[in-house]
């Protein structure tokens, strides 16, 4: 897969973009867009007072970032923003050119909030025009954010709520992808869609409703491993079908964890009203299932083309003699945790604590601060995407680099991030580590789609040629249309 990659030369790492947590590209994947969030809470104590915590934004910049010329524009962020709307963003994406948005999750009043930045050059500065709180009631966690309609002034709010009679069901919420449109573009509750008819782009028809396809779902029999279908999520949707993920579950086991069905995909026929179950190649993921639920790291989808990053148990590694003699290990270390913590604290009320304390420093010297043991080796990185209309995946070698995570020594948490452009390619950012000080960028193309003539020309001249990238003249010379490359 590596004819598909295009890699750019990077001579330095923006510091507006070292470390973003949230990227976003143009339609033509051109430009970069960074938002680097740092948030740092403090408690303040009074005399005869409560405690007081205060949340306090110590960086907040959005970095916008040229790919093949490296140039870069940092703007700071609208000091009206409150802080604790920075720290509970899960969502952040573009408009149009040097206007983005930000979606943010307030679970204490059930609300998803967008906020609209205008990135004014002039000055550098990020500038808030407008402020929306959508409130959905019964919701039960934070929503999945679904961009595949952000062409058409859309997205999609995927996640679970409460229904009136306790049980939870899935939501899907069509709402305007830019707040000021929020009235030619009313928001549409689609949780229980399966099927409408397009009158126009701002009207929608519901017909039926999507726990039907549910019900379809759990009506077909199990396969030989007694495992049933439910819908994962909203993956793709246009004139003609509604493409839905799907994952298995043991209907007789409610604690088993649900795992990705990559064979099979669910779709609704919005002409007839029918529903099917598809099959999917998988051949290129046979090395990295099976694949749980919790193990999809990312998901960009943009017209048909979704774009996953898994972060998979290295099951091989397991099975060797090492790793079978460390949860060994683990097993004991636990067994003398328990007894020794019971002890020290009924040596408590004799010692003060002197015991427990040194318990404590001993545990944490033979395994660290969090006193949890190794019990899994580094988890495996797979960049994957899924042509819906071709019901195919393609497997990518990337290198991801990996951070050491502060929470778990056991979880393996990668430093890059992606997007997708409007021709269904994606831009990749690693970012700098310890080991790597330098950032890399990484394009793969669409593999359905072959690209031009004059951007394969285009790339070749960059890659074999450095004063290409750093020469405006040259370009212009050579007969490039956007000879400037400028942000």
């Amino acid at each position: 897969m590596s004819t598909h990659k295009q890699s750019y030369f990077v001579s330095s790492t923006p510091n507006g973009l070292d470390g973003a947590q949230y990227l976003a590209v143009n339609r033509d994947g051109s430009v970069l867009y960074g938002l680097k969030v740092r948030i740092v809470l403090s408690i303040v104590e009074a005399p005869e007072q409560a405690p007081e915590v205060i949340t306090t934004a110590t960086e907040k910049s959005i970095c916008k970032y040229h790919v093949a010329s490296g140039n870069t524009k940092t703007f700071q962020l609208d000091d009206d923003i409150d802080p604790l709307l920075l720290a509970r963003i899960i969502e952040f994406y573009m408009i149009s050119d040097n206007i983005v948005a930000l979606i943010s999750y307030d679970s204490e009043h059930f609300q998803v909030i967008q906020t609209l930045i205008h990135l004014e050059h002039s000055k550098e500065w990020a500038q808030t025009i407008v402020v929306r709180r959508l409130t959905i009631s019964r919701m039960s966690g934070p929503p999945l954010v679904n961009l595949s309609f952000l062409d058409k002034g859309r997205i999609l709010l995927c996640g679970g709520r409460a229904s009136v009679e306790g049980v939870k069901e899935r939501m899907t919420i069509n709402i305007a992808a830019n707040p000021l449109n929020c009235f030619t573009k009313p928001d549409e509750d689609l949780s229980s869609l399966a099927r409408y008819r397009r009158k126009s782009f701002r009207k929608l028809r519901l017909n039926f409703q999507m726990e039907d396809f549910n019900k379809f779902l759990t009506s077909r029999p199990s396969d030989v491993e007694a495992k049933s279908l439910i819908s994962l999520f909203l993956l793709h949707l246009d004139e003609e079908k509604i493409s839905v993920l799907l994952s298995e579950v043991y209907p007789d086991d409610p604690q088993s964890e649900p795992v990705f069905a990559t064979n099979v995909m669910g779709m609704i026929n919005r002409k007839d009203g029918t529903f099917s179950v598809e099959q999917l190649d998988n051949s290129a993921l046979s090395i990295c299932e099976p694949l749980i639920v919790t193990s999809i790291v990312n998901m960009r989808a943009k017209r048909g083309n979704v774009w996953m990053t898994f972060s998979v148990r290295d099951v091989e590694k397991l099975n060797t003699l090492y790793w079978r003699f460390k949860h060994f290990y683990v097993g004991v270390m636990l067994r003398l945790m328990v007894i020794g913590f019971q002890g020290s604290m009924y040596l408590w009320r004799f010692d003060n604590g002197f015991t427990f304390h040194c318990l404590t420093r001993f545990f944490m010297f033979l395994h660290g601060p969090t006193m949890i043991p190794i019990y899994s080796p580094q988890k495996q990185f797979h960049l994957c995407y899924l042509d819906i209309n071709r019901r195919r995946f393609f497997r990518y070698e990337h290198s991801a680099r990996v951070l050491k995570s502060k929470m778990d020594p056991n979880e393996t948490e990668f430093a890059m991030g992606f997007d997708v452009d409007s021709d269904g390619g994606a831009l990749v950012l690693d970012h700098p580590t310890e080991k790597s000080r330098e950032m890399e960028l990484s394009y793969y193309r669409n593999p359905m789609k072959p690209q031009s003539l004059a951007q394969l020309a285009t790339y070749s001249a960059y890659r074999n040629f450095p004063s290409f990238e750093k020469s405006s003249l040259l370009r212009r010379l050579t007969g490039v249309i956007d000879w400037m490359w400028s942000i």
